[in-house]
């Protein structure tokens, strides 16, 4: 039996970018319709990313392996050397359904493109192994921010390769990202961390700034959880700070001591 992998996937931004990050989740869930029962028309006419949010975000409870992948991306974006782990490759029906999505995106493009200019899009597919039957998704406004973040168990190892679509296939923005993750194979006390600033259109490791990319032991992001406790995130307009927080916060692979007092 293959052994728990927990992701912790953050992602911040404003009003207009949190949008582009639900819409596009919404898009890779219709893509795997087959196995999410997800369609774009249960958006259709939302403009708002709360309302946008509750209409997803059960999909992404369920479904949280096609949350990330499915919907087709554009072949300029080049695949770059910044991908993930290497993961099973996905069943043979959603990749069908994939190719239906890709050539029903390919078809409205084109159509509404200039004379003289085609569109080219590539396939994309989720390529890890679910082990939760379900995702643990939060959602909350800090300020004028957003955060999204959603906890979830893979098989043996991260679904990086996953996020990395997902941020190929999400259009330009200003998104703050964490992303940890850890194995069950040594009680989760090694934590591997990410953050920074993202643009979209580009893999997930193609950040601005201060980027921060580390393994920490549980007992160092037990440390960071203390030293955050009555620090107010609705003070935070850094989106990439505000994710990385939010990382650590909600963080819970770990067993608390009983002699811990977080009152």
């Amino acid at each position: 039996m293959a052994n728990f992998h927990t992701n912790y996937f953050v992602i911040a931004a404003n009003e207009e970018d949190m949008c582009k990050v639900l819409v596009r989740m919404a898009m890779n869930l219709a893509a795997n319709k087959e196995y999410t029962g997800f369609d774009l028309a249960d958006i259709e006419g939302l403009t708002t990313a709360r309302d946008i949010y509750y209409q997803v975000r059960p999909a992404i409870d369920s479904s949280y392996i096609y949350a990330f992948a499915g919907a087709p991306i554009l072949e300029s974006v080049e695949a770059g050397e910044d991908l993930g782990w290497t993961s099973p490759t996905s069943s043979k029906g959603g990749f069908m359904m994939q190719l239906a999505a890709m050539a029903q995106a390919m078809e409205q493009l084109n159509a509404n493109a200039p004379d003289g200019i085609s569109i080219s899009m590539s396939i994309t597919a989720p390529t890890a192994r679910a082990m939760s039957d379900s995702a643990s998704v939060g959602f909350a406004k800090y300020g004028d921010n957003w955060v999204l973040d959603v906890m979830y168990d893979t098989a043996w190892s991260p679904n990086s390769e996953d996020v990395d679509t997902f941020f190929r296939g999400l259009p330009e923005g200003d998104y703050g990202v964490a992303f940890f993750d850890a194995d069950e194979y040594d009680g989760y006390e090694s934590v591997s961390t990410f953050s920074g600033l993202h643009h979209g259109l580009a893999g997930m490791q193609t950040v601005e700034g201060e980027a921060s990319f580390d393994v920490l032991e549980s007992s160092d992001i037990k440390s960071q959880k203390r030293q955050l406790m009555g620090v107010s995130l609705a003070s935070v307009d850094n989106v990439a700070e505000l994710a990385k927080m939010s990382a650590i916060g909600g963080w819970n692979q770990f067993g608390w001591e009983e002699e811990d007092d977080y009152s």
